[in-house]
């Protein structure tokens, strides 16, 4: 199970928590302070630049990170109630992940005050967002959002299955029955229609061409 589906598990968790309590209980608003504990907390993916979990604070933020590092899930650091603060602190810079996420105050990441991931200057930016030749990509995998290209695919399969995954890591997936996740439903509703996932699309692009060779001056 992918750090995501963590994510999405420990939100469950919560919703399920408040759900049960009786009405009328009140809750004890935190004192606002200088405002930086209160601060809005974003979980941000350095790849694909989306944002996959929002925080209300640096403290809950905090209590996330305990939860999954506890769970089991890979995590760069060894957390402990002592240094998880430090450590989401410090997970604003690329080169400091936390389980392989930026988390960044929301204000900061929609003011763009933050440092981005450096691309590798050994490779192209087409052999980032696609691990297939470029020259055989029939179909892209894009984020509207942030106007990204994730990944590319040389077939309707292959592209079928990502869109499978990215449905099943999806709390905004549609309740849809076995008929409308084959893979003609999608082939109908995504690449040849205008439907999304949280603003992930899947779409044709036509193939690249190869230069045609230069013909040698005839003497």
């Amino acid at each position: 199970m992918s750090v995501q589906s963590g994510f999405n598990k420990f939100r469950l968790n919560c919703e399920q928590a408040l759900a049960a309590l009786k009405n009328g209980q009140r809750f004890i608003k935190p004192k606002q302070g200088n405002g930086v504990n209160c601060r809005q907390y974003a979980v941000f993916d350095p790849d694909t630049k989306r944002i996959i979990k929002q925080y209300t604070s640096k403290a809950s933020a905090r209590l996330a990170a305990l939860a999954l590092h506890s769970a089991g899930y890979q995590c760069e650091w060894d957390l402990t109630e002592q240094n998880a603060k430090s450590r989401v602190d410090v997970a604003r810079d690329p080169k400091k992940l936390l389980f392989g996420y930026q988390w960044i105050p929301t204000d900061d990441l929609k003011s763009g005050k933050f440092k981005m991931k450096e691309a590798d200057p050994y490779v192209r930016n087409s052999e980032l967002k696609s691990p297939t030749n470029t020259a055989n990509v029939l179909i892209l995998k894009e984020d509207t959002v942030s106007g990204a290209e994730i990944r590319g695919f040389e077939s309707e399969e292959s592209a079928y299955q990502d869109w499978l995954q990215e449905r099943t890591s999806s709390v905004a997936a549609p309740d849809d029955n076995a008929e409308d996740i084959n893979i003609s439903a999608f082939v109908k509703s995504y690449l040849d229609g205008q439907a999304s996932i949280n603003g992930i699309i899947w779409k044709r692009v036509l193939p690249r061409q190869s230069p045609v060779p230069e013909l040698a001056p005839s003497l």
